[in-house]
């Protein structure tokens, strides 16, 4: 895996809270975000995918003769056509050559934030029939009106995953859990730059939805499960750690109650069960790792599922807290919506992967500059360039957009 989040963010316990007149104690408690991951001028969510990309394959020594697929999931697409891919593509090609491309296929998948979570699905699908590499990349810039509760759930970014029939980090399991509905809870039309919002609805959807697709995904593993368990444990208590959709780091524990309650046959208020010791106790082990790089983040869509991955499995390098075999429970969410259910097992040592940190070269902006870049006054790139190398040249006169890669 690898992961890429632009240089440029703001300070949200200080800038922002002040500038904004909002408690800091809010945005850290209440929400639980610290900063806030701002794209530059140029770049978009194409620019960060390849980048992505790029890192994982220069990590993974690979060349591009080796791969078949490369599965993009997003929500903040560039084109009413054009698959992201193309562009993507179009900028490795400008290191590897010209063509090496050419015999991969590429499909850009749009179901709000599970997009990736369908691609990977798919992908694991592809290699184990056809064998060969598939790289999934989820990439999206989570924006919102300026002024609005929902401008403090911005964010962007982009993960790449490998996906191989010899995975080194985790296979997936063979049971699913769905949901699916019509609702509009959260969409953004045709033409529309920002999403139209239902807010507190939006969370009542996501919480329900993920409890149909946690209990499907249980109805299809159950009679299949294999596991010895100590007494009082089954199924569940099996699962050694959870991720799930992040859009701020806050819903994850208010999904995990909500599916820790089911499954322990609370009947406590909510509000009272998050507080309870027996819950903060399973949750500190089993999600909270997974919040730790969404606070510094914010909110990336279809990449914060792959995000708080990363995040658990940088914390179990760091504390050795995971280990071979180690069962990972996910939980996507799309609005609109849908959710996704599934499990990982990890297939080698923690201890040997190879995942370093995202926020090692990052410089922070002022509430001004950041308005500049949100509103189009900026016009020109901060140039910070540290671990840069692709970005958006130009758009032409027909709506094309053109990319370059640092020399």
């Amino acid at each position: 895996m690898s992961v890429y989040v632009p240089e440029l963010y703001v300070d949200m316990l200080n800038d922002f809270a002040e500038e904004r007149d909002i408690a800091p104690g809010k945005l850290e408690h209440g929400i639980g975000i610290e900063e806030m991951s701002v794209p530059d001028v140029d770049e978009d969510a194409a620019t960060m995918a390849a980048e992505a990309v790029f890192k994982l394959m220069k990590r993974n020594i690979m060349d591009p003769s080796e791969l078949s697929l490369i599965l993009v999931g997003t929500e903040t697409g560039l084109d009413e056509s054009k698959n992201l891919g193309g562009y993507i593509i179009g900028m490795l090609e400008q290191y590897y050559g010209k063509h090496t491309f050419e015999h991969v296929g590429s499909v850009e998948y749009k179901t709000a934030c599970a997009g990736a979570t369908y691609a990977f699905l798919d992908a694991v699908n592809w290699v184990t029939l056809k064998g060969g590499k598939a790289i999934v990349v989820s990439t999206d810039v989570a924006k919102y009106p300026m002024n609005t509760p929902g401008e403090y759930t911005q964010g962007a970014g982009a993960v790449a995953t490998l996906v191989t029939t010899t995975p080194r980090i985790a296979w997936l399991e063979p049971w699913t859990g769905f949901c699916t509905r019509d609702v509009d809870d959260f969409f953004r039309p045709i033409g529309h730059e920002t999403a139209q919002v239902r807010g507190k609805f939006s969370i009542e959807c996501y919480l329900e939805a993920m409890d149909v697709a946690v209990r499907n995904y249980f109805k299809a593993a159950m009679p299949f499960a294999w596991e010895k368990y100590a007494p009082g444990e089954d199924f569940f208590d099996g699962i050694d750690a959870m991720v799930f959709h992040i859009p701020f780091t806050k819903m994850a524990t208010k999904v995990a109650a909500r599916v820790f309650r089911h499954y322990w046959g609370n009947k406590e208020d909510i509000a009272d069960f998050i507080k309870s010791a027996a819950f903060q106790e399973v949750f500190e082990k089993k999600v909270e790792p997974s919040l730790k790089f969404g606070r510094r983040v914010g909110n990336i869509y279809t990449g914060s599922i792959w995000l708080g991955l990363y995040s658990f499995l940088s914390h179990a390098v760091m504390n050795r807290t995971l280990w071979v075999n180690n069962r990972i429970g996910m939980g996507s969410y799309g609005s609109g919506l849908t959710a996704v259910a599934f499990s990982l097992r990890l297939s080698g040592n923690p201890r040997k992967y190879h995942l370093d940190s995202p926020f090692g070269q990052r410089h922070k902006i002022t509430m001004d500059e950041y308005e500049g870049i949100r509103s189009g006054e900026v016009k020109k790139s901060r140039g910070v360039w540290k671990k840069r190398n692709f970005f958006l040249d130009n758009v032409d006169e027909r709506g094309y957009r053109h990319y370059g890669m640092k020399k």
